[in-house]
């Protein structure tokens, strides 16, 4: 039984909002995270992320906006699944697929 429920069981969505929360780093002070979708998905989650980049010109938003999508590569468990920036709004969408690795979050 115990084996099966192994087998059967997805990642725990509370280490999920760890990693996610892991996210923030001093160069992304402009990058606003506003709404987290988690779906579970065999034994993987499907993470949504949707937000904006305020910033005061289009270099600074995309410097704020590269330093997130490295901050997720960095993240263990985590793979940047697409990206899309929308200049006009400053928003974003972000696909991710968080498996549950032994230990803790650890950025590399």
């Amino acid at each position: 039984i115990n084996f099966i429920n192994a087998v059967n069981a997805s990642p725990d969505m509370q280490k999920a909002l760890i990693a996610v929360s892991s996210f923030k780093d001093p160069g992304m002070k402009s990058v606003n995270i506003q709404s987290v979708d988690i779906i579970p998905e065999g034994n993987a989650l499907r993470i949504s992320i949707k937000g904006s980049a305020a910033a005061k010109d289009l270099i600074e938003m995309q410097q704020a906006y590269q330093n997130l999508v490295v901050s997720i590569k960095k993240t263990k468990g985590m793979q940047l699944l697409s990206d899309r920036i929308d200049i006009s709004s400053k928003s974003f969408q972000m696909e991710l697929k968080y498996t549950e690795q032994s230990g803790a979050v650890i950025r590399k």
